[in-house]
């Protein structure tokens, strides 16, 4: 039998339990990434030493044969646990690129310093996963970019957005509604997470922010985000709507996305007239799917990099 590898995948989990599902992940998405996975678990409060657990999972999977994984689980105490950069590389495959997955809210000065990213190709973080959005889009907006100027790094938060981003992308389509485009003067956008302002409200925001007004010039809209009640992180951005409103030569108008149920419902509204609501049914991503997203880029997001940027920027 052939074994084959694409990449190695170092997962620093924040506890046992994400351990144990990122290791769930890594076998689900063995067909299309198979992979030596190495899953951290550091704690410097610990006593020193490092313990280490070996597997090979092989898994049957439709269409594509038979996908094997190599993990290698390290639970790693004292102050080893602060050097990771000269514990893991004996432990790399060579001649294959890889990528650093954040699972939980691990700390992240240690995942961005310059040491790190001159390891890994790219780190893959959920900012939902911390209790201060703002404050995590700030610290992931500063992280070093690579010589060609690209961002090495993909957040899980951001790819909860994409049915959002192209249901809004659609709703512009008809040459009758481009126009509104140059005149967006208000965002509004209400959040599903109680209190807490999600980090996809934030990168939403950023990504409209960007794109409105890429050349610098006119007035940048205004960006409200309200909370909406309780909701449940990750909900699809724990997003609940998010509406436009638009004055330009071309019209008024407003543009309004809403999750209802297991469906996101568009409406335009254009000098008081109504146009027919569309409905698109959106299923909430699986934690291997978004995974499996972040691992397929190869490249920066320079569309990302602007929204986060932009969202970091926000009061």
């Amino acid at each position: 039998m052939v074994r084959l590898c694409v990449l190695n995948l170092v997962v620093a989990g924040a506890s046992e339990a994400h351990a144990d599902e990122a290791a769930e992940v890594v076998t689900e998405i063995a067909a299309h990434h198979p992979a030596r996975a190495i899953l951290l678990i550091a704690d410097p409060t610990a006593g020193a030493g490092i313990a280490a657990d070996l597997s090979l999972q092989c898994v049957i999977a439709a269409g594509a044969g038979q996908a094997c994984v190599e993990t290698v689980r390290l639970r790693i105490g004292g102050d080893a646990a602060l050097h990771l950069r000269s514990v893991v590389p004996p432990l790399l495959l060579p001649d294959v690129p890889t990528h650093l997955w954040l699972h939980g809210p691990a700390p992240l000065d240690q995942a961005l310093d310059a040491d790190t990213l001159e390891l890994c190709e790219r780190v893959v973080v959920d900012s939902e996963a911390y209790d201060d959005a703002r404050a995590t889009l700030r610290r992931l907006a500063v992280t070093p970019p690579r010589s060609d100027g690209s961002l090495p790094l993909s957040d899980l938060a951001w790819i909860r957005t994409r049915p959002w981003r192209e249901q809004l992308a659609r709703a512009f389509d008809p040459p009758t509604h481009r126009a509104l485009l140059g005149g967006v003067a208000r965002i509004d956008l209400v959040t599903d997470d109680g209190a807490r302002t999600p980090p996809g409200a934030l990168l939403l925001a950023g990504w409209l922010l960007s794109r409105l007004r890429r050349d610098g010039s006119g007035t940048a809209p205004q960006v409200d985000i309200a909370p909406g009640g309780p909701g449940s992180r990750g909900r699809t951005g724990a997003l609940r709507r998010l509406t436009l409103h638009c004055s330009s030569a071309g019209g008024q108008g407003t543009v309004s996305i809403e999750r209802q149920g297991e469906a996101l419902r568009t409406s335009v509204e254009i000098d008081g007239g109504a146009e027919p609501v569309r409905a698109v049914p959106v299923e909430e991503p699986r934690l291997a799917d978004l995974v499996g997203a972040a691992l397929q880029e190869t490249r920066g997001d320079a569309v990302f990099s602007d929204a986060l940027r932009a969202a970091a920027a926000l009061p």
